[in-house]
C-alpha cells in the first residue's frame, strides 16, 4: 500500500480540527487540575489528564508540532509518576502542572499563528527535577537536571 500524501486543503481541514480540539483539551487540563488542587477525585482527575496529554502529544506529533509534542510527552510523564508513586500534589507541583498547561497554551498559539515556537527549557527542567526525584517530598529544584543532546532546542513548526 503507498503512501498518503494530503492535499493542502486537506491540511488546512486537519489543522483546524487539531487546534480545535486541542484548545479544549488546555481548557479540560485546567479543570482536572483545579479539581486535583481542591482534592476532588484525585485518582479520576490524574488518569483524565494523563489521557488528555496523550491525545495532545499523539496529535501534535502527527502535525510535526515537535515542542508540543515534547512539552506534553514529558507532563505525561510525570503524571504518570505521581499516579504510580502517589507522591504528595502540594502547590510547588500544583503551580508546575498549571505552567506547563499556559506554556502549552502559548506554543498551540504559536503554532497556529505559524511563528517559531521555542522550547521552554526551563518548564522542561522543573518537570525533570520532579522525574528525578525519589516521590518523597524531596525538593526538585535543588535536583540538577542535565540534557542528554547539550544544546539548546528549538523547535519548528
Amino acid at each position: 500500500m503507498g503512501e498518503y500524501t494530503f492535499t493542502e486543503q486537506e491540511l488546512i481541514e486537519l489543522r483546524e480540527v487539531f487546534f480545535t480540539e486541542a484548545y479544549e483539551i488546555v481548557q479540560s487540563l485546567n479543570q482536572e487540575v483545579l479539581n486535583l488542587e481542591s482534592g476532588h477525585d484525585r485518582e479520576g482527575s490524574l488518569k483524565n489528564i494523563q489521557r488528555h496529554l496523550h491525545t495532545l502529544k499523539g496529535n501534535s506529533r502527527a502535525l510535526g508540532f515537535t515542542c508540543l509534542n515534547t512539552l506534553s510527552h514529558k507532563a505525561e510523564d510525570l503524571m504518570k509518576k505521581i499516579h504510580d508513586t502517589s507522591m504528595d500534589v502540594d502547590q510547588g507541583l500544583i503551580d508546575l502542572i498549571l505552567g506547563m498547561n499556559d506554556t502549552l497554551q502559548l506554543y498551540l498559539d504559536g503554532y497556529k499563528s505559524n511563528m517559531d515556537v521555542k522550547l521552554d527549557e526551563r518548564i522542561m527542567e522543573r518537570i525533570e527535577g520532579y522525574l528525578c526525584t525519589s516521590g518523597n517530598g524531596s525538593d526538585p529544584d535543588k535536583q540538577t537536571a542535565t540534557r542528554t543532546d547539550g544544546g539548546s532546542a528549538a523547535c519548528v513548526y
